[in-house]
């Protein structure tokens, strides 16, 4: 996730009430900022209780109106990060870093004065402050205040520092690779298929032969090196949750590996002559760079990856009638194609965690996906976050001159509703033991909620979808704390890291972004906040054991920053709002229950 580096504010925050009014006027200038085009002013008239809660950072129709046959045009949020070396990069929902600040400029309204809704309004975003009554309780404005300026991503961000030699990417001993490859083909390879078995053993053990020792290749040391990488990094979490931490075990043994693909991605120029093993090679790279580094790091190589799969032709499947005359593919085709679903499934990864278009398109490519199996499922998938993205998501779709409306809608719904029924025995199968579950299908099933809330969050937001959304974000959260639960194997440690790292993480922040709605309207928890919170709470724990020590940079430490102080945030507000929540009723949630899980796209 491309956040800013968190900024350290030890020092108290004992003069807020005192400086209130100048502390009100800058957050002002930061909503202002965030505005994204003027609008025409709208009617003062207050929004009745059950307003959409998370319409509140969204633009809609410039006039209020909605034109017939036509769903509400909304308008996604965008945010600039600037990077501590110089240049700055533009973010769109749903990217981790714009659904964080989104819940900090819905907090942000309860603040503002009337005057300054007013002008807020003026500036495009009405929706951002008419569902909230000003806070007028000096205390409890302090104290929401404390946790603005507390926001962690205000500073440039910091990201990796690449490596400052000119050494060439060496090959790690032959004993270390050979203790790491049965792993990563289990964890890793198993969902990202970059290599066939047989011949990524073939191929290391040509590497290692006196004969390519004089090669001037750097594909193999990298890959090579970024095998080793993924398996250790996956040996310390597994570690971390069994809290076995030996001293051996230490995050420091990561900086050799770490160093080589570091001096890979300063020269990837190097990488994109189109071959088949200079693909793989740019693949795993980005499999390591979303493990160990930032997401803007990880974009820029995913694009690279993508770039030369594309040269490479990868998007057709070159099918040839063998000299039998038969079609049938040949191993080589087969191999283009698996490189090709495995670069268009990161690609669609790519797209809705910075909200930036795609590199590579289904309809420019003429592999089909005829089968049933959970690899097809998850490839299909990918392409509906296409259509997604393109007649919801993209810079078209959110401009004001766009006709936009319920046929799109209608039309990513039927493809979600196509997806689930081919693929139904694909999804989970809920049953009493978490250890048996397929991690596989618990991430396929994830994604389906992931899709669902991603559909929704284009509409806008009546009581009846707002009710729908918060179930399914209940039920994909509740996932995330099925896959680890009790002693999660390795294969569940990844899935779990898949699912945090890949996937937008629209439930977590919509199930904040209700509770703040419910605290801010009507100064009170809903009567599910204990049992939310509670979950919220696990999941942070899960996300606790993604982060390795020494790399405060990564995605995952920077996720725990922003997800925890979104919690905090919520937990401030109610105690100066409502009833504190060791004082409500608790209820513990139903994780494994079947009557959780909400049926896809049938009651919207």
């Amino acid at each position: 996730m491309q956040l800013v580096k968190l900024e350290q504010t030890g020092e108290s925050n004992q003069g807020a009430i005192s400086h209130l009014d100048q502390s009100l006027g800058a957050l002002t200038s930061l909503t202002r900022q965030i505005a994204a085009d003027v609008a025409k002013p709208i009617s003062q008239s207050a929004q009745p209780e059950t307003s959409p809660y998370f319409d509140s950072v969204r633009n809609k129709h410039h006039d209020g109106q909605v034109p017939d046959g036509q769903a509400p045009n909304i308008k996604f949020p965008l945010e600039t990060v600037e990077f501590d070396r110089g240049g700055e990069y533009l973010y769109s929902y749903p990217a981790p870093v714009v659904l964080i600040k989104c819940l900090l400029h819905q907090t942000t309204a309860s603040l503002l004065t009337y005057d300054e809704q007013r002008t807020n309004r003026n500036y495009g975003n009405e929706g951002l402050s008419n569902h909230f009554n000003t806070l007028q309780d000096r205390k409890a404005r302090a104290t929401l205040q404390q946790k603005l300026d507390a926001f962690p991503f205000k500073s440039p961000c910091v990201d990796f520092l690449p490596a400052k030699d000119r050494e060439a990417i060496t090959s790690p001993a032959r004993f270390i690779v050979n203790a790491s490859i049965d792993g990563y083909l289990q964890a890793f390879n198993t969902k990202v298929p970059i290599f066939d078995e047989n011949d990524l053993r073939w191929a290391i053990n040509t590497h290692y032969s006196i004969e390519s020792v004089a090669r001037n290749d750097m594909a193999w040391p990298l890959i090579t090196n970024a095998i080793v990488l993924l398996q250790i990094g996956l040996e310390l979490r597994v570690a971390h949750t069994s809290q076995n931490n030996s001293p051996t075990m230490h995050d420091g043994i990561l900086f050799p590996f770490l160093e080589n693909c570091d001096r890979a991605m300063r020269n990837l120029a190097s990488f994109m002559v189109p071959t088949i093993v200079n693909v793989q090679a740019l693949i795993i790279l980005t499999l390591v760079s979303r493990e160990f580094f930032s997401n803007a790091t990880a974009e820029r190589v995913c694009q690279a990856a993508c770039q030369a799969g594309r040269a490479l032709g990868l998007h057709r499947s070159k099918a040839r009638r063998n000299s039998d005359g038969t079609n049938s593919p040949t191993e080589t085709e087969k191999e283009r194609e698996r490189l090709f679903w495995a670069l268009y499934t990161l690609d669609k990864q790519r797209v809705f965690m910075t909200g930036q278009p795609c590199d590579l398109y289904s309809f420019d490519s003429d592999h089909d996906l005829q089968g049933h199996s959970l690899e097809d499922a998850s490839n299909r998938m990918m392409t509906v976050w296409e259509e997604i993205y393109v007649n919801l998501y993209s810079s078209k779709a959110a401009s004001p001159r766009s006709q936009k409306g319920s046929r799109q809608i209608h039309h990513v719904k039927t493809l979600m509703k196509e997806l689930s029924q081919r693929h139904l025995n694909q999804k989970l199968n809920y049953c009493d033991d978490s250890e048996s579950l397929n991690p596989l299908q618990v991430e396929f099933t994830y994604g389906c909620y992931v899709s669902e809330l991603l559909v929704l969050g284009s509409e806008q937001t009546s009581e009846q979808v707002q009710n729908h959304k918060i179930q399914i974000a209940r039920s994909a959260l509740k996932l995330i704390l099925r896959v680890s639960a009790k002693t999660p194997t390795p294969a569940h440690i990844t899935a779990l890291a898949r699912m945090f790292r890949n996937y937008p993480i629209v439930a977590f922040i919509e199930l904040v972004s209700f509770h703040l709605w419910h605290l801010f309207t009507r100064r009170k928890y809903s009567e599910d906040a204990q049992t939310d919170v509670s979950l919220l709470r696990a999941v942070l724990d899960r996300l606790q054991i993604l982060q390795l020590r020494s790399l405060s940079y990564t995605f995952y430490t920077r996720m725990k920053v922003g997800l925890s102080w979104a919690l905090d945030t919520l937990r401030a507000t109610g105690e100066v709002t409502a009833v504190p929540l060791s004082q409500l009723p608790t209820q513990t949630p139903a994780i494994r229950r079947h009557s959780t899980s909400p049926t896809l796209m049938t009651s919207v």
